[in-house]
């Protein structure tokens, strides 16, 4: 287990291994918590809340079908213009 200095400003340096395992970049949120006298330190993703439709259970499952109809080639088009798009989707049997 690596050795770090506390600095001024209470900084402290994360050591390169350390960086490199959890893929910790400049820019990166980190959260902290103190649990039975340690510190736990922890990567976050921060996103814009209007961002949270798109991660909620309904979203993803939407997701899931749309990649298995891919896998199984149910899709239409590609088509060669907007006019052909349309017709596509007015006649698909859905």
């Amino acid at each position: 287990m690596p050795l770090v200095k506390v600095k001024k400003n209470f900084q402290v340096n994360i050591p390169l291994d350390i960086r490199k395992k959890i893929n910790l970049v400049e820019g990166d949120y980190l959260e902290m918590e103190v649990n039975h006298g340690e510190l736990l330190i922890k990567p976050v993703v921060v996103r814009p809340k209007a961002d949270d439709y798109f991660h909620s259970e309904e979203w993803q499952k939407g997701e899931d079908m749309a990649d298995e109809d891919i896998k199984r080639g149910d899709l239409l088009g590609p088509f060669q213009d907007i006019k052909k798009g349309l017709r596509g989707l007015k006649t698909a049997k859905i």
